[in-house]
């Protein structure tokens, strides 16, 4: 794995009115994978409204949306999958499915504990249900150590209290 690197922070604002919470508008993180084999993977593509952080961010690091070879989907809430539409060349990976964003071919894997096959040397990806039922999280081999990227899996609160670090931790 050449690079591991966040294109946009995760963002959640929290605004209460009579008791009510409300939590709009959200965006999680967006992590841009490069491998050896000169893939771009994109994991998460931000909510809605944040399409141009996302854009910036691969800018940032000398690509557009159309250099990405792959999207991961770690579930399917729209703060994780809004901005699908960016990538029309990549494939979509989301749970049992392997979809082609620009014309739609699909292929679905049979069996529950089937994964599309990513194709890059150094990933992995593993079912996470809990958060949601199609939770999957990405397994990464990167400078002699592994990382876990895995969407909503653990708690913002546990985060925010410093127990887990806002930043890739080995598992």
């Amino acid at each position: 794995m050449k690079s591991i690197d966040i294109i946009v922070e995760p963002e959640r604002v929290d605004r209460y009115k009579k008791g009510i919470k409300y939590s709009f508008p959200n965006c999680a993180a967006v992590i841009l994978l490069r491998t050896d084999d000169d893939k771009n993977i994109l994991v998460d593509t931000g909510g809605y409204g944040h399409q141009k952080r996302v854009v910036d961010g691969l800018r940032r690091k000398g690509l557009n949306p159309e250099d990405i070879h792959y999207v991961i989907l770690t579930h399917s809430h729209f703060d994780h999958n809004a901005n699908i539409y960016l990538f029309s060349r990549a494939q979509l990976i989301q749970e049992r499915w392997l979809v082609s964003i620009a014309d739609g071919k699909t292929i679905k894997y049979g069996r529950k504990e089937e994964l599309p096959p990513i194709g890059a040397k150094g990933i992995r990806l593993i079912k996470t249900p809990g958060h949601t039922e199609d939770s999957i999280s990405v397994l990464v081999r990167h400078k002699n150590k592994k990382y876990a990227i895995v969407g909503d899996a653990v708690k913002g609160s546990l985060i925010r209290a410093g127990l887990i670090k806002r930043e890739y931790r080995e598992f």
